[in-house]
C-alpha cells in the first residue's frame, strides 16, 4: 500500500519566519518545464469556488527571476484560478532556492494529489531523481530515499523515470491506455525519430501497442532497421501468448469412461466441442 506522503510546513520551506507579500498574478510566472498540468477538473472547481468565497488561504511560494517578477516553485493552480476570477494580487511567500531544490519542491509540493497522470508522474519522478543525484547523492541511494518518501518501489520508480523519456504524445497514448506502461518503458529506449515514426504509425492505424510489440519494435531500433514499414509489420502480426491451459490432456480411461470403447478420436471431439458450445451458451 502506498505510503501516505506529509505536507511541507512552511517552517520547514523557510527555516524561519518568513514574510508574505502579496504580489501581482502578472508578474507570476510558471516553474520551468513544470511536470504537473493545471486541469480545469472538479478538484480545480472546488478551489475556484473556495477562493471565489474566501480568498487565497494558503501562500503560493515562488523565487525572484533574474529577468524580473516571481517563479513559482508551489501554487500553479491558485494563480489559475485567481487569473479565471480576475483577482490582480495573490499573497506569496519569496526565497532563495537553488534549481536542485526548487525541483525537489515542486514535485513535493503537488505528488501528494489524489489524481496524477503517467505523463506527469514521469516527468516528476525523473526532475526529483536529477535533482537529487546533483546534490550528490550516488544514483542507488537516491533511488532508496526516493522510494522511502514516495512509498513505491526502486523498481517503479525506474520505470516511470524510464517513461520519462518518451515524447509527450506517446506519455499521452499511455494515459488513454493505447499504450501499456510496461510497453512504453520498452519504447522509451527509441530516440525521438524512432519515437516520431512509432507514434506516427499509431495514430495512422489506430491500433493499441502491447509489451511484445514494444519490445520488437526496440530490437528493429538498436538493429537500426525501424522504420514505417517495419513498424507495420510488426503491428500488423497476431502475437500469441500462452494461457494457463495451452492444452488439456484426457486420459484413456477418461475417455471410455463417459464414451465407451465403441466411440473413434473424431466422434469423441465432436461430442466434447458440441457439449462445451452448449455449456458456453447457457453460461
Amino acid at each position: 500500500m502506498k505510503k501516505e506522503i506529509d505536507l511541507i510546513s512552511y517552517e520547514e520551506i523557510l527555516g524561519e519566519t518568513g514574510q508574505i507579500k502579496q504580489i501581482s498574478v502578472s508578474e507570476l510566472y510558471d516553474f520551468k518545464n513544470h511536470p504537473f498540468q493545471v486541469k480545469e477538473d472538479k478538484e480545480f472547481s472546488a478551489l475556484l469556488e473556495s477562493i471565489r468565497e474566501s480568498g487565497v488561504l494558503t501562500p503560493c511560494i515562488a523565487r525572484s527571476r533574474t529577468e524580473g517578477g516571481y517563479e513559482l516553485i508551489s501554487g500553479h493552480r491558485r494563480k489559475k484560478a485567481c487569473e479565471k476570477l480576475e483577482i490582480k494580487t495573490v499573497p506569496v511567500i519569496i526565497k532563495k532556492f537553488s534549481d536542485d531544490d526548487a525541483a525537489i519542491l515542486v514535485v513535493d509540493s503537488n505528488i501528494q494529489r489524489q489524481k496524477i497522470s503517467y505523463r506527469e508522474k514521469a516527468r516528476a519522478y525523473s526532475m526529483k531523481y536529477e535533482a537529487m543525484r546533483h546534490q550528490g547523492k550516488k544514483g542507488g541511494l537516491t533511488l532508496d530515499t526516493m522510494s522511502a518518501m514516495l512509498g513505491e518501489s526502486k523498481r517503479s520508480i525506474q520505470r516511470y523515470i524510464s517513461l520519462s523519456h518518451l515524447s509527450d504524445e506517446l506519455l499521452d497514448k499511455i494515459d488513454s491506455k493505447q499504450i501499456p506502461p510496461l510497453a512504453g518503458v520498452e519504447l522509451s529506449f527509441l530516440n525521438p525519430e524512432q519515437q516520431e515514426i512509432v507514434l506516427r504509425v499509431i495514430n495512422q492505424s489506430g491500433r493499441r501497442i502491447n509489451k511484445k510489440q514494444a519490445d520488437n519494435l526496440r530490437k528493429l531500433a538498436e538493429a537500426n532497421e525501424l522504420t514505417e514499414t517495419t513498424t507495420k509489420e510488426i503491428l500488423q502480426k497476431k502475437i500469441i501468448t500462452k494461457t494457463v491451459y495451452d492444452y488439456v490432456l484426457l486420459s484413456p480411461a477418461d475417455i471410455t469412461k463417459y464414451f465407451g470403447e465403441s466411440y473413434d478420436k473424431k466422434q469423441v471431439l465432436s461430442v466434447i466441442f458440441d457439449l462445451l458450445s452448449k455449456w458456453k451458451n447457457n453460461n
